[in-house]
């Protein structure tokens, strides 16, 4: 690589680590929305057991396919509403007092944009964020 690219990349490295790092500080306060292609693992919990855990998908219409309940819409939800939409079902038809956990594996809906000169250096940039838990 050529010396000028090594310090750019390594600089946009530093910017995106401090984003990710800001970005799960302030997704408590600012509320994550989920988007088509976000993977959510739900835990449902019953009696002091777990009754069921699984990944689900955010589909490209926004709903996902929730244990016991079926399809509900989830795209423009924070963790925290789509928990509500799933422990009231859960509650009035399946369990007593359900707990429901929900934790964000995969962002798929989350962008970023870069300027032009970003893409003159012809790389391709792979962010990860921490899980969070609500």
């Amino acid at each position: 690589m050529r010396p000028l690219t090594t310090h750019i990349l390594s600089l946009l490295l530093v910017l995106l680590s401090t984003a990710s790092l800001s970005f799960a500080q302030t997704a408590d306060v600012t509320g994550y929305r989920l988007g088509p292609g976000d993977v959510v693992k739900i835990s449902i919990l019953a009696g002091g057991e777990e009754q069921v855990s699984k990944g689900m998908v955010v589909g490209d219409n926004g709903g996902v396919t929730v244990p016991f309940i079926g399809k509900i819409q989830a795209a423009g939800l924070t963790l925290g509403e789509l928990e509500k939409q799933i422990v009231l079902p859960l509650g009035q038809d399946y369990f007593v007092n359900p707990q429901v956990h929900l934790q964000i594996e995969e962002y798929h809906s989350l962008q970023f944009l870069f300027p032009e000169p970003s893409i003159a250096l012809g790389c391709t940039l792979w962010i990860s964020f921490p899980p969070l838990w609500i």
